[in-house]
Formats: structure tokens, C-alpha cells, sequence
């Protein structure tokens, strides 16, 4: 029998339990003398789960190491913590934009970068400390890990977006859609296509449409509205995972994942926050797949992948693949496997037709549709496999520890139990975000043969949030093991002096703390360069001007948004729909085009137009077409000279020159036939696999075509906006 003075808190630590780092034990300033027999009693009485086996594998499933059974109170508390997540997410977000708000430089700066890097290295340090000490109560961990990834968040984006209203990228490339689509749904509570009217929408809209509702509560503009909005999204992406990975592994571990989540959503999710939060919870879901067989949990994956099939297409699609992976391994028989396999795909299915109904019954109907061209996208980054473990950063590093641990644990190394303080299942899961993403990067290769994509580089952040999740949970492992040192070698010396263990003890925390705040500042003050790019976007290509605005309302009769219907160029047209509600004849690229809106015939109907010369012509051909009128059309004037010298050019970015470059030219309403003058639309087109991607043409009209009183025009700088009267 042997006997030893410990700390009672210190009891955890033992090597002979199967135990992990964060297990709350109150501590108490008393010296106790007990058997180890009497300590595995007492640690078992004081948490159940342990007799369970929740650190040991089952001959029926090597990965089988939940605790308990779920208990049917779960969800009602589950859905408490994630209200509480958006309550904080909220609170963090309004508090640092006001307070960046109410910062004072002069733009551009790199003093908020520096704001930036000092407050991220304060909150960590904090966030560590609070997570790493035993002495105080759970529920300050819990609020820790609600408000320090949250803040965490919403406080770098808020410093990278100083000095504009706008969010990443302004009014111009993909971010120029979303702001349609969220500017649309503050007009309405139906479902609509952000640019065409009266077909049923083809790109997912959950998002954009919560968004919209928001601002129509608030009184306030989709485009005023997505910058914080989006912030928020971010801030309860964390939020939401430190929620989900409390539940798998101690609280200072699911703290440091969280902050960990926060940071790599920064530089790889924020440009697509509504993609990013669904991301941000694949690992931990994959972890919830194994144990599918319990009816909460199953409620729970069936919700997340019903609500990723009608907020992010290719998220539902890597949910799907990760979360069956998982459930097949976890399984308990195959029957039962097939039975939450059946019930899971009813009730997804049944959340995703309530977007993608209305787009199959048009369908199946045999309305006209052109096949979309969403998916005909490679830039560079595409052409290569992601290998952020080969990085030389802090998040390379983090990574490269976190493959090399994988690897580790996967071969069975190390086989004591000591070193163990994350389970085998974590593991696992973590290793199937990893291996599904790769594997969707070779699949993207063969399709490529076909002249298509599958947009593997929209995985690229499941990667590497999973190699980072795995990095900390390596950490821990690591300090997990060193703390077992210590006390094996005071129970192998039988006694050991109070102070010296905590001594040991503290001098390790402190190391940990250290470390993680080193690598946190190394990841977080380092902002990506295409942030920087579309910070800088954000500041300087913003929506369009009050003339143009108001020259559309002018020609229009001041009608409601929601009758206007623009033909422009395509930047334009994505500049007007995100400020206000109108509908667009064509949208900016083909890429952006429902395929129920017949996006080529559109264009070959535009070019009709241009080969009229009078008003009567030109009436006659906008009612030969088949498609809505447009109620406006927005020209480039171009003299002759400049057309001269004037080449099609091919694009990868529909985002020229904006609106504020034009409206520096003089601006009053002149005659429709002036001089020369032609009016020019620009018309784009898919060329994939080209690397141009898409090609622009100009479509050239003549003013004689509009020299009528019923076509009202009014020229904005270097832009005649005219009027069309309704065809009777």
C-alpha cells in the first residue's frame, strides 16, 4: 500500500486514472493521506461518466468512448448555451464596432493593425489564464469561453474594416451578389433570386434572408445592415464552438479550440462568413456522427445538415460525406446504422425543400433552363493541394504539430494512456474534415477533365482548421503527459512536499499560457494579404452614387424599388441591386445566373435590341423577346474617338471602373442624339476552362433608338440612364 501527500485538486493527475486535464476538482488548502484505491473510488463517485468508460474503447467499436447516454434534458440545455452564444455574440459585436467606430486615424493607417496585435496578445493571455486556473469556478469558464472567441472575432474584423461601412470587398466580386440578396429580403419575406424576377432562386438563401429580416426589423438598409451582420455571423461561429466542444473534451481544451476556431475563421472564413459557420462546427459534428445513434444527437446532425443544403450547397455536401463516415464507424450494428442513416436523410431533406422546392418543381414542370455554369470557376489557388503544415507561421506551425499528432495517434503511438488527455474518437474525426477535404481536391482533379470544378478550394479552411484543432489537442496532450510526470515521480518518492507539486504545477501552467498566447499573436496580428485586398476594396470601391440613384428614380416616375427592373453593365447592375430593392434584366456574370433565368438567351436577346435605329424598332423587338421588359437601361456613352481605340477585353473580376471614377465628369441632361455618341452595354460570357473565364464584349445602341419623349434619359457623368415606357 502506498501513501502520499497531495493536494486534493492534484488527484486528477495521477497516471493511474484515465482522466483528462480540465476534470474540475475543488481544491482545498487541506493535506489528506489516502490509498490510490481511495482516490479511483472518489474520482469515480465524483464523475460517473468515468465508470462508463468514456477514455476506454469497446470491443464492439474502437471508437466508441462517449460518455453516458445522453439524457433527453440535453437539448433543452443545448439550446440555452447556443441562445447564450448569440446573446454574447451579439453584445461582442455592437461593442467593438462602436468602440473601433470611435477610434480616430486617418485612413489608410496601420495603427489599427497595431491596436490589433496588442489587444489580441491581452485577450489571450487573459483568456489562457482564466481557462488554465483551478481555483476558479466553472462558470467563469464558461463565460471565458463564450466571450473571448466571440470578442476575438468581431475585434480583428471590426480594426481590419476600419473607416468604412462596407465589409470585405465592397460592392464589387461575390460580395456584390450577397449584398443583393440581402438588400431583396429587407423588401420581402418571400423566397426570390436576387436578380431576376419571378423565378424561383437557385443559389441558397437561409442566410440572406435572416439578414433581411433583421434589417426590415431594424429600419435599417441591407447594405448598412451586412458589415455587422456578417461581423456577428463570425463572432457566433466561435461562439457556437466552443458550445459544441465543451461537450467532448474539458473546458480550458474546448476554450483553446474555440479561440483557435476564432482566429483561423478570421483569415480564411470571414470572406464567406455564412460558409464559415457551418465549417467552424464540421470537426465537432464528425465527433456527434459516431454517436448518431442516440435520438438527440441525431436530431441535432439532421438540423445541421437540413440547414447547410438551404444556406451553402458544397458545406451540405462535405456534412453529408464526413457526418455518414463517422456514423458508419461509430456505429453500433448496421441496422442500426441504416435506421438513423433513413430518418437523418428524411428530415434533411425535408429542411432543404424548403429552398430547393420551388427551383425542382419548376423542373420537373419543364419550365425553360439553361444548365449552370456555378461551379465553372478555377483560379490559381485552385490549381494547387493546400499544405499549411509546410508554412512557415504560427498557424504552419500549429498545423504541422497537429498532422504530426494525427499521424501519432492513428499508429497507436503513444501506447500508455498517460500521454492521453484528448479520446481516440476526437481523433478520428479530426482525421476524416482532413482526409475529405484532400479527397475532394483529387475528385475536383477528375472533374476537371470535364471541363468543371467542385471549387475544392472553398475546403481549404476545413483543412486547416482541423490541423489546428488537432495542433491544440497535441498541446494538450503534451502538458497532459508532463503533468503526469510530476506526480508519478511523487508518488514513486511515496511523499512529496506541498509547495514543490505546486510549484511543478504552476511553473507548467505559466509555460502553457506563454505558449499558446505566442502562438495566438503569431496567427492573429498576421492578416492575409487578400484580406488586406479586400479591406482596402471595402474602402475604396463602395456602392453607387446619389446622382445615379436618383437619376433612375427620375426616369422611372419615382415607382416603388421593387417595379424597377436595370439592364447594366454588370458592375453597375451589382452596385444599384445592393442599394436598392431592384430587379436586374441580366445578371453582373453568368456565374451569379439562376439557370431558370436563361442567361445566354438573355444575352442574345440584348444584342437584338442593339440593331434598332427608331423608337418603333426598338419597341418592337423588346416585346419579340419573351422576357420582362426592362424598366431601365443604364449606357457607357462612348464618342467615337474612344471607341477607336476601344478592345474587348476578357476579365476573371466583373468589377471595372465604379461609379465615383464616372461621376467626376460633368454631369446635365443633354440630348439623346447628340453628335455621334454611342451607348454602350457590356455583355459578359462564360468561357471556361479558359483561364480569362469569362469574356466581354460590348453591345453597341444607337440614341436614335431612344429619340422619343417616352424614353426620358438623364446623363450622369460619363452614363445616360434612360427610361422604357411599358409595353401595352
Amino acid at each position: 500500500m502506498i501513501f502520499c501527500r497531495v493536494w486534493a485538486s492534484d488527484l486528477a493527475y495521477i497516471p493511474s486514472l484515465p482522466c483528462t486535464i480540465g476534470d474540475d476538482v475543488r481544491r482545498v488548502s487541506r493535506r489528506c493521506t489516502i490509498t490510490k484505491c481511495e482516490v479511483k473510488h472518489r474520482m469515480n463517485s465524483r464523475h460517473p461518466a468515468r465508470r462508463h468508460g468514456r477514455h476506454e474503447a469497446t470491443a464492439t467499436s474502437p471508437l466508441r468512448t462517449a460518455a453516458s447516454r445522453p439524457e433527453s434534458s440535453s437539448l433543452p440545455f443545448f439550446a440555452f448555451d447556443a441562445a447564450m452564444a448569440a446573446l454574447v455574440a451579439a453584445v461582442c459585436t455592437v461593442g467593438c464596432v462602436l468602440a473601433v467606430h470611435g477610434l480616430h486615424f486617418q485612413a489608410p493607417s496601420t495603427l489599427p493593425r497595431m491596436v490589433a496585435s496588442t489587444a489580441i496578445v491581452v485577450v489571450c493571455a487573459l483568456v489562457a489564464w482564466l481557462a488554465l486556473s483551478r481555483r476558479l469556478p466553472r462558470w467563469i469558464r464558461y463565460v471565458t469561453g463564450l466571450v473571448g472567441p466571440s470578442v476575438s472575432s468581431a475585434l480583428l474584423l471590426s480594426l481590419l474594416l476600419y473607416g468604412t461601412p462596407n465589409y470585405l470587398n465592397g460592392f464589387v466580386g461575390d460580395q456584390s451578389q450577397r449584398l443583393a440578396y440581402t438588400t431583396k429580403f429587407t423588401s420581402t419575406t418571400d423566397l426570390v433570386d436576387p436578380f431576376y424576377e419571378g423565378i424561383a432562386p437557385f443559389y441558397p438563401a437561409a442566410w440572406f434572408w435572416v439578414g433581411g429580416q433583421i434589417g426590415h426589423l431594424l429600419g435599417v438598409e441591407g447594405w448598412v445592415l451586412y458589415k455587422p451582420f456578417a461581423i456577428f455571423t463570425m463572432a457566433l461561429s466561435s461562439g457556437l464552438s466552443f458550445i459544441l466542444w465543451r461537450r467532448i473534451v474539458p473546458n480550458n481544451l474546448a476554450i483553446g479550440i474555440a479561440m483557435v476556431t476564432a482566429i483561423i475563421g478570421v483569415h480564411m472564413g470571414s470572406y464567406e462568413p455564412y460558409s464559415w459557420i457551418f465549417i467552424a462546427l464540421l470537426p465537432a459534428v464528425a465527433w456527434a456522427a459516431q454517436r448518431a445513434y442516440y435520438p438527440s444527437i441525431l436530431l441535432g446532425l439532421t438540423v445541421f445538415v437540413g440547414l447547410s443544403c438551404v444556406t451553402y450547397t458544397l458545406a451540405a455536401m462535405w456534412a453529408v460525406i464526413i457526418v455518414v463516415l463517422n456514423a458508419w464507424v461509430g456505429r453500433r450494428s448496421t441496422a442500426s446504422f441504416a435506421g438513423a442513416f433513413s430518418v437523418g436523410a428524411v428530415g434533411a431533406t425535408a429542411i432543404g425543400l424548403l429552398f430547393w422546392g420551388p427551383y425542382l418543381l419548376s423542373i420537373v414542370r419543364g419550365v425553360p433552363h439553361e444548365s449552370s455554369v456555378a461551379t465553372h470557376y478555377a483560379p490559381e489557388i485552385a490549381a494547387s493541394w493546400p499544405t499549411p503544415m509546410l508554412e512557415w507561421s504560427g498557424r504552419g506551425i500549429l498545423c504541422l504539430v497537429g498532422f504530426l499528432w494525427l499521424v501519432a495517434r492513428l499508429s497507436g503511438i503513444p501506447r500508455s494512456n498517460s500521454w492521453k488527455a484528448v479520446p481516440h474518437s476526437v481523433v478520428f474525426a479530426l482525421t476524416s474534415c482532413v482526409a475529405v477535404g484532400y479527397a475532394w481536391f483529387a475528385l475536383s482533379g477528375v472533374v476537371a477533365l470535364m471541363g468543371t470544378t467542385l471549387l475544392q478550394f472553398r475546403i481549404e479552411p476545413l483543412i486547416v482548421l482541423s490541423c489546428s484543432i488537432a495542433g491544440v489537442c497535441a498541446i494538450s496532450d503534451g502538458w497532459h503527459f508532463a503533468l503526469n510526470v510530476v506526480r508519478k515521480s511523487a508518488i514513486q518518492r511515496e511523499k512529496i512536499a506541498t509547495r514543490t507539486l505546486a510549484f511543478h504545477g504552476n511553473a507548467l501552467r505559466v509555460s502553457m499560457i506563454a505558449v499558446l498566447s505566442v502562438i495566438a499573436l503569431s496567427m492573429a496580428q498576421h492578416y492575409s494579404s487578400e484580406n488586406l485586398e479586400l479591406a482596402e476594396s471595402a474602402r475604396t470601391k463602395g456602392g453607387p452614387s446619389r446622382e445615379l440613384l436618383d437619376a433612375v428614380s427620375t426616369v422611372t416616375g419615382g415607382v416603388a424599388d421593387n417595379e424597377v427592373t436595370v439592364l447594366a453593365e454588370g458592375t453597375l447592375t451589382a452596385q444599384l441591386l445592393g442599394r436598392r430593392s431592384y430587379w436586374a434584366f441580366q445578371a453582373p456574370a453568368p456565374a451569379y445566373a439562376a439557370p431558370l433565368a436563361r442567361y445566354g438567351a438573355r444575352n442574345d436577346a440584348i444584342a437584338s435590341w442593339s440593331s434598332a435605329t427608331t423608337p418603333s424598332e426598338l419597341r418592337a423587338a423588346l416585346a419579340s423577346d419573351g422576357f420582362p421588359d426592362p424598366t431601365v437601361f443604364v449606357f457607357e456613352t462612348v464618342s467615337p474617338e474612344k471607341k477607336e481605340n476601344a478592345n474587348p477585353e476578357s476579365s476573371t473580376d466583373p468589377s471595372p471602373v465604379g461609379v465615383e471614377d464616372r461621376n467626376r465628369q460633368d454631369r446635365g441632361g443633354q440630348s439623346a442624339n447628340e453628335g455621334s455618341e454611342q451607348w454602350v452595354y457590356t455583355r459578359r460570357d462564360n468561357t471556361m476552362p479558359s483561364s480569362t473565364l469569362t469574356a466581354s464584349t460590348p453591345i453597341v445602341f444607337s440614341p436614335s433608338a431612344f429619340d422619343d419623349p417616352s424614353f426620358p434619359h438623364v446623363r450622369v457623368g460619363s452614363l445616360m440612364v434612360v427610361g422604357v415606357p411599358p409595353n401595352n
